[in-house]
Parts: structure tokens; sequence; C-alpha cells
């Protein structure tokens, strides 16, 4: 039901505010809303409803800037990663041994091909390679840093 009724003549704009004035002075006595003639109950629901929609929107709005936010974030990379440290923890030895044995470029060969025969890419070997002669035998540490800087460090 539509409580608008429209002013058409002075008369209707009399009532409409004599009206109006006893809605005000129902509310400043406590009489219930539900008794109003002016505010109706459909009201209240239609703003109850409308309320909702604000808050179910704005809750996919900031769904929606979460997901964004997440895919926009880098992922954590570690440098060099895991699985080099552990080879370096378990073989690391084996390495300073070898450079012990072979101390030049085609040492460093081997060593590269024997790590990417156990599964790592060349890249890790090359860490491996460099992790274990800066933690367990710096003496070749020269001797890797020269292959590194030849061309034949860049395309190991």
């Amino acid at each position: 039901m539509n409580n608008i009724r429209p002013i058409w003549t002075p008369q209707d704009s009399i009532d409409t505010a004599q009206a109006f004035h006893l809605e005000l002075h129902n509310a400043e006595r406590g009489v219930p809303e539900h008794k109003s003639r002016l505010f109706s109950v459909s009201r209240e629901r239609t703003a109850r409803r409308l309320d909702a929609l604000a808050v179910a929107l704005l809750m996919i709005l900031m769904a929606l800037f979460g997901c964004v936010v997440v895919m926009l974030s880098p992922s954590a990379k570690a440098d060099p990663d895991s699985m080099v440290y552990a080879y370096t923890a378990t073989f690391g030895g084996a390495v300073c041994e070898t450079l012990d044995e072979y101390p030049s470029f085609a040492g460093i060969y081997g060593i590269g091909d024997a790590i990417a025969e156990d599964g790592l890419t060349y890249h890790q070997a090359g860490q491996v390679i460099a992790i274990s002669v800066a933690e367990i035998c710096p003496q070749h540490l020269a001797l890797v840093k020269s292959f590194a800087a030849s061309a034949a460090g860049s395309y190991a």
C-alpha cells in the first residue's frame, strides 16, 4: 500500500502538516512505529533490505580486492633453494675432494655434470659448487671465481 498522498489543495497541505506533527509527537511519546501513518512498515523493510544489499556489496567488493591483492603479490622465492642447500650439506665434502684432485676448469665441468646427473639443473650445480667452495674449501675460491668470470663458466 502506498502512503504517499498528493497535495492538490491548500487544505491537503494543512492535513499533511498536521499528520506529520502528530507523527513526531507520537515518536516523542514513545508510541510504537507500526501505528505511524506517514512512515509505514514497508519503508522500514525497504530500508533494511537496502542496508543488507549495501553490506553484501561491500563484502563482495572487499573479497574482490583481496583476490586482486593475492594475485598481484609476488611469490616468495629462496635463492638458492633448499634442494641446493640439502645437496651441498650432503655432498659438499665430495665437491671439495674432487677439486683437490682436479683443480681445473675440467674438474669444475665434471662436478657440474655429476650434479646434473643427480637431478639438479646446471644453475643449481653451480650454486652447489659455489656454496661448497665458500663454506668448506675456500682455497679453491679463486679458481671458481675465474671459472664463473670466463666464457666457459657462462655457458656451463
